[in-house]
């Protein structure tokens, strides 16, 4: 069986979650903007940085981590899961999450060559969405 339809599902949720994020931020400039995923290759989450978030992060952890301002800033600066923008506009990704889950499952049952072959194919279909929203200007100063 074949999914055609995942890249774009993908691209579609990316999108919008992008878009979505612009307009919470307002005149800020995303600096950062990544999928994620687990080991397995689940349905990506999503995540991003603007400079005005990771100071304000900063300045709410100091302490708590790290007591060098300049030290905890550089630590949260790539930090996906750390950002007030992890996960924003998870519902636009429930279609990719279904599209996942109508995929074969990836377990210790799986020969390591279909297993390897499926977790290539998940995280093709992320990376290529991402370069094509790249390509198309969705990403960028003048997006």
């Amino acid at each position: 069986m074949t999914y055609p339809l995942l890249k774009e599902a993908i691209k579609t949720a990316t999108r919008k979650t992008y878009q979505a994020m612009l307009a919470y931020v307002g005149d800020e400039q995303i600096y950062y903007f990544v999928l994620t995923t687990v080991g397995e290759a689940l349905s990506p989450g999503q995540s991003a940085w603007t400079e005005q978030l990771l100071e304000e992060k900063t300045q709410q952890s100091l302490g708590l981590y790290l007591d060098n301002y300049e030290a905890l800033k550089d630590d949260l600066r790539w930090s996906y899961s750390d950002s007030p923008l992890f996960c924003f506009g998870a519902q636009y990704f429930e279609p990719v999450t279904q599209l996942f889950l109508a995929r074969p499952e990836l377990t210790y049952t799986m020969s390591d060559e279909a297993w390897e072959k499926e977790y290539q194919f998940r995280i093709s279909e992320m990376t290529q969405a991402l370069i094509e929203l790249d390509e198309e200007g969705l990403f960028g100063v003048n997006a």
